[in-house]
C-alpha cells in the first residue's frame, strides 16, 4: 500500500530535515515532524499527540515528548511558552529562524516579530559580558492593547 503524494513528500522532506540533524530517521520521529507540518501553527505535546492518534499513529506520550526534546534539541523545532507556561512546539521554517516573540501576560496572544538586527546586537552585548547565546529566540512577557497593565480582563 502506497502513501498519499502529499504525506510521501512530507516523508522525504521529513527524512532530509532529520539526516541533515545526524538522526536516525525512526517511524516516532518522522510521524512527529510530519504532525508538526500539519499543525497550523505552534502546539503542545498533548494536542500533538491527540493528532497523532486521529491519523492512526500509535505511540505513548512519552514517546512523543521525547522525540520533541530531540528535536527541539538538533534545532529542528522551535519551543515556546504560553501564558499558562505551558510548551508549544512549531517546525523551525529557516536555519536563520530568529524571532523575537511577545505573549501577552492577561490574554495569552503572541506575535512573532522577525528582527535579526535586534538579535544580532543581543549577541554583540552578550559577547561583550563573555556570555554567547544558546538560541535565536527571544520570548518576552507584555501586554497587548486589549489587556495593557492596569486592565482586568473579564471572567
Amino acid at each position: 500500500m502506497q502513501a498519499p503524494a502529499g504525506q510521501a513528500s512530507t516523508a522525504s522532506t521529513a527524512s532530509r530535515s532529520l539526516r541533515s540533524a545526524g538522526l536516525r530517521c525512526t517511524m516516532a520521529r518522522v510521524c512527529v515532524w510530519q504532525a508538526l507540518d500539519a499543525a497550523l501553527g505552534a502546539v503542545s505535546a498533548d494536542v500533538l499527540f491527540r493528532m497523532l492518534l486521529a491519523r492512526g499513529t500509535h505511540m505513548s506520550i512519552g514517546t512523543v515528548y521525547r522525540v520533541l526534546g530531540l528535536l527541539h534539541e538538533r534545532g529542528l523545532v522551535v519551543r515556546h511558552r504560553d501564558a499558562e507556561r505551558k510548551a508549544l512546539y512549531r517546525l523551525k521554517e529557516h536555519a536563520s529562524d530568529a524571532q523575537i516573540r511577545f505573549s501577552c501576560i492577561g490574554c495569552g496572544v503572541a506575535v512573532c516579530v522577525l528582527d535579526a538586527a535586534v538579535l544580532q546586537r543581543l549577541q554583540q552585548c552578550g559577547a561583550q559580558v563573555g556570555m554567547a547565546l544558546a538560541g535565536q529566540e527571544l520570548n518576552l512577557q507584555a501586554y497587548c492593547s486589549a489587556c495593557g497593565p492596569g486592565k482586568t480582563r473579564a471572567a
